[in-house]
């Protein structure tokens, strides 16, 4: 699909985008049941976490979750299937260990080869003064274009956190800027993002502090209340309008004759 084509593709299904297939498209539409572009581009992270990027890992680093570049050494394969498979590597300051507990040892060469320079994301461990990461978080990004604020979103079975940022980061890359619905006056009252500005700062903060992503995530609050109060007005405005009926007085008169009880003064008054 041309994401550049119109502003349409907003209401467009994801399962357009390329290299989602049905089965994908399935588990995608539990976390969005819409399944449409705009509502995953709305689907707000639940949480955010501070990451560390380092370029020299130390004790400081251990127990955080640090982005760091590292160059693989080697495989250290082992017989015994109940030791974790190790991959020694250095940020060009320590050794440090990947620790798998997979056995699949030829993804693992592959994505792991030696002399590779990688990015990889994970909790910094230590254990008998050897410095780890376990199943680290490969980045495709380069490190300087890394954010130091994770979004992390709400999941469900089979997919994870990483597919989803990597799907709205290619929704956000592609598509056009979209038109401004709110004129300025209301952007500087409110202190808000345009549009296009608060879904980048929502899913990826870069360079800036929580405070900015809160006024974005205001931001989108606010257009989902505009949008809800005008489509009850639409609907108000497109309500059938009665048609009155003329009235007899004759016919009243003899309504009321032919009951079979009197009427109270209050009912004639009425």
């Amino acid at each position: 699909m041309d994401l550049n084509s119109s502003n349409s593709i907003l209401n467009q299904p994801i399962s357009q985008l390329q290299n989602i297939g049905p089965s994908a498209f399935s588990k995608i539409q539990k976390i969005v049941p819409s399944g449409t572009i705009k509502d995953l581009l709305l689907h707000i992270p639940a949480n955010y976490h501070k990451l560390t990027i380092s370029q020299e890992l130390s004790e400081q680093h251990i127990g955080k979750l640090v982005i760091c570049s590292v160059t693989i050494l080697r495989h250290m394969r082992s017989t015994n299937s109940k030791i974790p498979y190790k991959i020694e590597c250095t940020d060009g300051n320590i050794l440090l260990y990947l620790i798998f507990f997979s056995r699949n040892t030829s993804y693992l060469n592959n994505i792991f080869s030696v002399n590779k320079s990688l990015v990889i994301k994970g909790k910094l461990q230590i254990f008998r003064n050897e410095f780890s990461f376990t199943h680290p978080e490969i980045m495709n990004q380069k490190m300087d274009k890394i954010s130091d604020i994770d979004s992390v979103y709400r999941l469900t079975k089979d997919i994870n956190n990483k597919y989803i940022q990597n799907l709205i980061a290619l929704i956000l890359d592609k598509s056009p800027v979209f038109p401004e619905w709110i004129n300025s006056t209301h952007l500087k009252k409110y202190n808000f993002y345009s549009w296009n500005e608060s879904l980048e700062k929502i899913h990826r903060p870069r360079g800036i502090g929580f405070q900015e992503i809160e006024s974005s995530r205001r931001r989108l609050a606010y257009d989902e209340l505009l949008s809800y109060q005008l489509t009850i007005r639409n609907s108000l405005n497109n309500e059938n309008v009665g048609r009155s009926l003329p009235i007899h007085n004759s016919e009243i008169i003899s309504f009321i004759n032919n009951l079979s009880f009197q009427l109270t003064n209050c009912q004639k008054a009425s």
